[in-house]
């Protein structure tokens, strides 16, 4: 019988010996003996890795092969897709610096759209008509190292991450 469990799926733990649990916050909480919000979040952005997703080289393009789906990340060039970046009212040029471009088949059809890279190495996607993502899915983590490290931003999604950099 395992003393700690951690569900990743649903991001919850749970202390046997304690008979507690919860989120992440409540874990830090346990660990740091704080109720603190914003201590917490400062001591996990800690601990968080440094990853630096809009890093690109824009050399060789990336291909994945899923199975009867050839998937090549390449940059922005579709001017459906900096259309679509104008509508929603994003800069193209804080566009162009965080996302790249996905060209897909499926259903032996050719699709493209917006990919944003995500932690894990997998992509989320996105166009005018579609929403989804390319495995592994994750988080996108961006560390900044101008910003203060008590400072933590939250987006629901990358065109939120791109519209908050735009207002900058």
């Amino acid at each position: 019988v395992p003393s700690f469990k951690v569900n990743a799926e649903r991001n919850l733990w749970y202390d046997f010996a304690l008979g507690e649990g919860g989120n992440l916050i409540a874990l830090a909480g346990k660990l740091y003996a704080s109720s603190d919000v914003s201590y917490l979040l400062k001591r996990i952005a800690e601990q968080a890795p440094q990853v630096h997703p809009a890093s690109f080289s824009f050399g060789q393009p990336s291909s994945y092969d899923e199975g009867d789906k050839k998937t090549t990340i390449i940059p922005l060039t579709s001017p459906a897709l900096f259309a679509y970046f104008s509508e929603r009212g994003i800069d193209l040029s804080v566009a162009k610096s965080a996302c790249r471009e996905v060209r897909f088949m499926h259903n032996g059809r050719s699709y493209f759209a917006i990919a944003f890279p995500n932690r894990s190495g997998g992509w989320e996607v996105r166009n005018k008509y579609f929403k989804g993502s390319i495995a592994p899915k994750d988080i996108s983590l961006i560390r900044k190292t101008e910003s203060p490290s008590h400072v933590c931003y939250l987006f629901e999604g990358f065109m939120d991450y791109l519209s908050f950099l735009t207002l900058q």
